[in-house]
């Protein structure tokens, strides 16, 4: 049974209900009553609401005041606005954890670099998205600012309300071959070509999240 792959009944219904939104099944604007949910997975409506909530902590969902669960709408725009930000605090992160870095952290990022490859011709897709979150925020910690991780940290969340943006090998590879330029840079201290590296590649990023938006919203894709 599908229940088995996760520990709880609301980790099932919230990946359930995040794949239905990004499938298209449940449309933007359109309300999740949680009784139907409940219903069509066969729980009770507290795992479904559990999962709602969390849903609506990464912006898939939004929760109107004694009017229930809708679908968040999504537009390019937001997007741009997203990354606009992103762009200046990753920015900053990398400049800083640059100055910052010792020989210690460094050998810990080339040991993480060197775990990437694994995901080449692998089609985990999916697998090499999480890692290359991880691989940034081992980067970006050495900045030695809490508030601008936890500022990232949420930015990042956000974009879980969207597809998978790797989708090919040659991708991945486009994508360990930025980080090894960027761990160069870091390497030989040089903070301003690190930060400029890591502006080219969160551009990289942003088009893909636009391009991966359009292959599954097509016209429902707000500007």
């Amino acid at each position: 049974m599908i229940e088995q792959k996760y520990k709880t009944k609301s980790g099932m219904i919230h990946d359930m209900v995040r794949q239905c939104v990004l499938d298209g099944e449940y449309k933007p604007g359109e309300r999740l009553l949680t009784s139907i949910v409940a219903e069509k997975y066969g729980t009770s409506e507290i795992p479904v609401r559990e999962a709602f909530l969390a849903l609506v902590k990464e912006g898939v969902l939004i929760s109107k005041p004694n009017n229930g669960f809708y679908v968040s709408q999504i537009s390019k725009q937001e997007v741009e606005n997203i990354f606009e930000v992103r762009l200046k605090l990753e920015s900053l992160a990398i400049f800083e954890a640059t100055k910052r870095i010792e020989p210690g952290g460094m050998g810990r990022l080339e040991k993480l670099f060197n775990d990437g490859k694994k995901f080449l011709g692998s089609e985990d897709y999916m697998g090499y998205w999480k890692y290359n979150r991880r691989f940034h925020f081992a980067m970006y910690e050495f900045c030695g600012n809490d508030v601008l991780i936890k500022l990232l940290s949420e930015l990042f969340d956000f974009s879980a309300r969207y597809p998978n943006y790797y989708t090919c090998d040659w991708e991945i590879q486009e994508s360990i071959d930025e980080h090894r330029k960027i761990l160069d840079a870091m390497k030989g201290g040089n903070a301003e070509y690190a930060e400029a590296l890591v502006t080219c590649h969160t551009i990289i990023t942003k088009n893909r999240y636009i391009q991966r938006l359009q292959e599954v919203l097509g016209s429902r894709l707000g500007e």
